[in-house]
């Protein structure tokens, strides 16, 4: 994308190595650890409380984070409409093997936890094909 931005990514979660104080305090921003730095930083820090203790903006911050959770879901619902719809058409052939196994992956991609992807696979499939072979499927996506 030419959008003539720079674009920089922080790991807030690595491990700092030979970065300016700056950068690190950046971090330590956003893990939520004070930082003591300069008068940015305080400035920054202040601006973080005002917003946190503004109702009306944690009240927006809810509803838009409601709404992509909404999102994640419905793509998720989907998606498993989809991997349904192809194993109806296909019957259970090696493709529908295939097919759930990405079914799997894009579950996993929207967050599901190995417990939800198996209840909803056992919902699905589990007239087809036994637990154990369902985690087998889970293991080899």
């Amino acid at each position: 994308m030419q959008d003539g931005l720079e674009k920089i990514i922080i790991n807030g979660k690595g491990i700092p190595n030979g970065k300016s104080a700056d950068e690190l305090g950046l971090v330590d921003l956003i893990n939520n650890r004070p930082v003591h730095l300069n008068k940015i930083f305080d400035e920054i820090q202040t601006r973080i409380k005002d917003m946190n203790e503004d109702p009306e903006w944690r009240d927006k911050m809810i509803d838009y984070e409601t709404r992509m959770l909404e999102k994640e879901q419905e793509a998720e619902e989907k998606g498993m409409q989809k991997g349904m719809q192809k194993g109806i058409q296909k019957g259970f052939t090696n493709a529908t093997i295939s097919d759930i196994k990405k079914l799997i992956t894009a579950l996993r991609d929207f967050g599901g936890s190995n417990e939800q992807i198996l209840n909803r696979l056992k919902q699905d499939y589990g007239d087809q094909f036994s637990i154990d072979k369902l985690k087998d499927f889970m293991d080899q996506a």
